[in-house]
């Protein structure tokens, strides 16, 4: 009996709330350096495993063709772009998946503390990129 009485108010406890992402902080996609595909776009070689990009579907491969309104061509772009954003902001990206286009809706996460903040480009802050209307 006291064996049930313990599960039940074990099971009956609070669970603390998600935190919430810093509304002040850098926002953060979770992938690696990317490689230019020699025509432009960027190819992205690493995807972090539990990152927002993996969690939204991005793989290793991937051709980035649009970040939200940006069109980075250089991963300095990325980050720049990335890093103005808030984590939390949900953001679509449209990528050439095997040559076929492939949008997805990737939620930013807060810049994990450990890698320090950004290295910016335009005298560390964040660059603004030509916004590109979306194809209609």
């Amino acid at each position: 009996m006291l064996l049930k009485l313990v599960l039940l108010l074990v099971t009956l406890a609070p669970v603390p709330a998600p935190s919430r992402p810093d509304p002040l902080g850098f926002g953060y996609l979770g992938v690696g350096p990317a490689d230019r595909n020699g025509v432009g776009g960027l190819v992205l070689s690493d995807v972090r495993e539990g990152q927002p990009a993996a969690k939204a579907g991005l793989r290793p491969g991937d051709e980035l063709v649009r970040v939200g309104t940006a069109t980075p061509r250089q991963f300095q772009e990325l980050v720049d772009y990335v890093c103005s954003q808030r984590p939390g902001t949900a953001l679509k990206v449209e990528v050439k998946r095997a040559g076929r286009p492939v949008t997805l809706t990737v939620v930013l996460g807060a810049r994990p503390a450990e890698l320090g903040p950004p290295v910016l480009s335009g005298g560390g802050r964040p660059q603004v990129l030509p916004v590109v209307p979306p194809n209609r």
